[in-house]
């Protein structure tokens, strides 16, 4: 006895010459699985160039558009306002002046040194804490 032939009886219900099921096997190949890796395209359009450049443009304009400084009043006010209270903290302002801008490089940065040639105090000779130079006093006694 074959499946298809078989009558199945449950719940008083009749199941007469069923066929198996093939599970997908008969459908046809599509496109994409037959196409190679890199394989070729088709030859641009007139407009994909044009779309290429606009979101090229698009996406720098947003980039300067994030990356743009805060000019607005509150952020200069508040700028000037904390220069002014370090200046007025350290002592070099005594007075603030009406119409003055202390928030300037001047202000900000001490460009006076104390050994022009030596900004950064570069020749300062360290202490040796390590005892390389006794090891080869040594060495160089035997």
């Amino acid at each position: 006895m074959t499946r298809s032939s078989v009558n199945f009886k449950n719940n008083n219900t009749k199941f007469a010459n069923t066929t198996t099921r093939s599970m997908g096997g008969a459908q046809p190949e599509s496109q994409s699985m037959r196409a190679k890796l890199f394989g070729g395209h088709k030859p641009e359009e007139g407009w994909q160039e044009i779309t290429a450049f606009t979101y090229g443009g698009a996406v720098i304009l947003l980039f300067m558009v994030a990356n743009a400084p805060d000019t607005s009043i509150t952020t200069w006010a508040n700028a000037e306002a904390r220069a002014r209270l370090e200046l007025k903290a350290s002592g070099k302002v005594e007075k603030l002046e009406f119409g003055t801008h202390y928030n300037v490089d001047e202000n900000k940065y001490d460009f006076d040194s104390l050994k022009p040639d030596d900004p950064f105090d570069e020749d300062v000779e360290e202490e040796d804490d390590d005892d390389d130079d006794e090891d080869e006093d040594e060495d160089d006694e035997e």
